[in-house]
């Protein structure tokens, strides 16, 4: 069972009280002294103010103020949050987030040990399969530079998938059911449900090692108390640059989206497991030599627009910070000014996709590098782009310190800002974002933004869970959303992708 608020809960200081929303810029406060001894005696205050372009502020909470959250996971009147670092820290495990009022979101309780908040182990993923009522938390082994997870000497956590039961009334008190140990460490994964048998879901799961890149989890027996079965993996017959990162699934199940660190994007075939074959195969659409290529980090996510050839990519990199150890394979990240950004690639032949545009906000150019602010965002934070969600028309980002970013794709050979929220930065928090608020710069915005009842949510990692109103163009396109992710096909996917049960 969950751990309840009485024996969880940790008041914060009466000082931590939340800053206006307004954009009143003479509420406007130096963070110098948050930052770090000698870094606050030696580089100037920046202010940093909420700014907001057609997005409006509509609810949020600090999430105790405890810092390094992650993903959310939403379903119906509640969400769940997860935590970048580990259970050395008084505030680890997943946050339960009473939604019913999105003006008033509000923590009622947190999942804790022995299931979560583990020495060694953070949560950054979680899916809703609300048909079933289950919770997937996936937790994988993290240390100290990028996630804060210090003094795990001795410590010889396990990586798993935690399922918990949500249904009814553990909806707010999230009940375990069972742990799915996978073969080798996730990183992301993705949870398809077979629209032709709604009681068929599958966790298809991108890994950090072992001898595949994806393999597939049946957890459809999961709510009869059956167990999970792995069932598919793919592993590329020619190598692609370092290791896969994140892959979405059309809703229909034919077709994968690889977002490939150093190697780019590429287009899998996935029609068999989808169909349900015995041993099914996996196999590219697109040759390793014809995959979309670009220099930089490489593909973060990949997500297929509704309606149109076109796939939206993310980027992810970090700033000179991250090199402070050096952490084997972490080195690639780090990027430094003018950091990496979202593309829009033409999918008309998936065998052969093409770079169709580049999309960056202004920290993302020279001239930003240039400025005085330029060397210190290099050092200590991160500009780049991170997760994003996407409409027909419309691309919803999560940009780091960028805030969360709104991007017109009318037109995908010149992709058009309309919409952004840097929210004011909460007066401090347990645990900084380490790879990019240690600076003057405390805003992480970090999760896949989901959309419930035609309002965007989203979870900057330092300063909380943002419920946002987007009123810009294409608005019709979020406000008639029941329910969209980008990492399930959960809710109005189908639709939006005209699938059908068959």
């Amino acid at each position: 069972m969950a751990l309840g608020l009485a024996g969880a809960h940790v008041p914060p200081d009466p000082t931590q009280t939340e800053t206006p929303s307004s954009l009143d810029a003479e509420a406007d406060e130096p963070i110098a002294a948050l930052l770090p001894g000698p870094l606050a005696a030696e580089k100037p205050a920046l202010p940093v103010t909420q700014e907001a372009e057609n997005l409006e502020l509509v609810g949020h909470t600090p999430l105790e103020f405890r810092g390094s959250n992650t993903n959310v996971a939403l379903s119906g009147d509640h969400a769940y949050v997860g935590f970048r670092a580990d259970g050395t820290h008084e505030k680890a495990g997943v946050l339960v987030v009473d939604v019913s009022d999105p003006s008033d979101p509000t923590v009622v309780d947190r999942i804790g040990q022995p299931h979560q908040a583990e020495h060694g182990l953070s949560s950054p993923e979680l899916r809703v399969w609300p048909d079933a009522g289950l919770l997937f938390v996936m937790n994988l082994k993290c240390e100290a530079v990028a996630h804060g997870c210090y003094n795990t000497e001795g410590a010889s956590p396990t990586p798993d998938i935690e399922i918990y039961d949500v249904s009814g009334d553990n909806a707010a008190d999230p009940e375990h059911v069972t742990t799915y140990v996978p073969r080798a460490q996730p990183h992301e994964f993705h949870l398809w449900i077979d629209p032709a048998d709604p009681q068929r879901a599958l966790l298809y799961q991108s890994m950090q090692g072992g001898e595949a890149d994806i393999v597939v989890a049946d957890v459809s027996e999961v709510p009869d108390g059956g167990d999970v079965v792995e069932i598919a993996d793919w592993e590329p017959e020619e190598p692609i640059p370092h290791w896969l990162h994140s892959l979405s699934v059309h809703p229909d199940g034919q077709r994968a989206y690889l977002a490939h660190w150093e190697g780019g994007f590429l287009v899998l075939d996935t029609s068999e497991v989808a169909a349900g074959v015995l041993d099914p195969e996996m196999g590219l659409v697109t040759p390793v030599e014809n995959r979309a290529d670009w220099s930089g980090p490489g593909a973060h996510s990949a997500l297929k627009v509704p309606g149109r050839d076109v796939v939206w990519t993310t980027d992810e990199s970090f700033g000179e910070y991250a090199k402070i150890p050096t952490i084997a394979g972490f080195e690639r990240l780090t990027v430094g000014c003018p950091w990496t950004w979202a593309r829009a690639i033409d999918v008309t032949d998936p065998a052969d996709p093409e770079v169709l545009s580049s999309f960056k906000t202004a920290e993302n150019t020279e001239a930003f590098c240039e400025s005085a602010e330029g060397p210190l965002a290099s050092n200590t934070t991160t500009f780049s782009s991170h997760t994003p969600l996407v409409t027909e028309h419309l691309a919803v980002n999560s940009w780091f310190a960028g805030g969360l970013v709104v991007v017109d794709t009318t037109d995908p050979t010149a992709p058009e800002q309309v919409g952004n929220f840097r929210p004011r930065p909460i007066p401090a928090v347990t645990q900084e974002y380490p790879p990019g608020t240690q600076g003057p710069y405390k805003v992480a915005m970090w999760s896949y933004p989901v959309v419930q009842d035609g309002l965007i949510y989203v979870v900057d990692a330092r300063n909380g869970l943002y419920v946002l109103d987007y009123q810009g163009p294409h608005s019709e396109e979020i406000d008639e959303l029941g329910f969209l992710q980008s990492n399930s096909n959960r809710g109005d996917a189908d639709r939006l992708y005209g699938v059908t049960a068959s």
